[in-house]
């Protein structure tokens, strides 16, 4: 049985604070062709604020991807576990990517998860296993990416994000001669 992978998404190496002013999207995640993927964290954070201030954020889909200048690598995909192979997501300008100053943005769907937070405290997203969002293996642009925003422009603020997912591995089984299925 092959185990599931399980990698942390950052922007950048080291998380430097990023200086967000619009309503944008943070993180773009879209999977490859064979693996489909489970959201298991997601955190955003502001660095730099004294004063309390509310901020939405949703993780949603887009029906038409984020396009950015800034495309992640598999550098910025941190597998969890030592020994875990590079992940299959899909790099690109327009696939797996962070937030950039001049982005164009996608068209975002119905959000999945829609909250706010406050600049003091961080927005964490630890959901339970049965609500966990999960995101097709080579699927349609609607259900083959997880994308987290900013659903309108915050108060200038430094910003830091990052999200923990999961490959969901697919099993290997055998049929016996009598039918039986063997995992």
């Amino acid at each position: 049985m092959a185990a599931a992978r399980f990698y942390t998404v950052t922007p950048a190496t080291g998380s430097a604070p990023y200086a967000v002013a619009n309503a944008k999207s943070l993180l773009q995640i879209v999977t490859g062709a064979v693996v489909p993927i489970e959201v298991f964290r997601a955190q955003v954070t502001e660095t730099l604020s004294v004063t309390s201030t509310k901020q939405r954020v949703e993780i949603g889909r887009v029906s038409v991807y984020t396009t950015t200048a800034t495309a992640l690598a598999a550098a910025n995909v941190l597998p969890i576990s030592v020994g875990d192979s590079a992940s299959s997501l899909s790099f690109g300008t327009a696939l797996t990517c962070s937030w950039a100053t001049g982005q164009v943005e996608g068209t975002h769907a119905q959000p999945l998860v829609e909250d706010t937070f406050n600049f003091l405290s961080p927005w964490v997203y630890l959901p339970v296993p049965e609500e966990r969002i999960t995101a097709q293996a080579a699927g349609a642009v609607s259900v083959g990416n997880v994308v987290m925003w900013f659903p309108v422009a915050p108060a200038s603020g430094s910003f830091i994000w990052e999200m923990g997912l999961r490959e969901l591995c697919s099993y290997k089984f055998q049929i016996t001669g009598t039918g039986q299925v063997r995992i």
